[in-house]
């Protein structure tokens, strides 16, 4: 969202650094998940960062990361 991005006070929205939480289950790393519902967004320029909740977003806080995998 645009006012998130305002907050970081970024040039460019593509200037900024975009992580994701992932979760690796024991003993089963194909199940692993991403949170693409709440990427954390860094400005590198400024070094400050925040985690972004995305409320409308089509993707969930536990995305399968290899084909085949269920969502549970």
């Amino acid at each position: 969202p645009l006012d998130e991005i305002a907050l970081l006070k970024a040039d460019d929205p593509k200037s900024l650094i975009t992580l994701v939480f992932i979760t690796i289950p024991p003993g089963e790393p194909h199940r692993s998940t991403a949170n693409l519902a709440a990427p954390i967004c860094i400005n590198p320029t400024n070094r400050t960062g925040k985690q972004v909740i995305l409320h409308h977003s089509r993707y969930s806080h536990q995305e399968p990361l290899f084909l085949g995998a269920v969502k549970e």
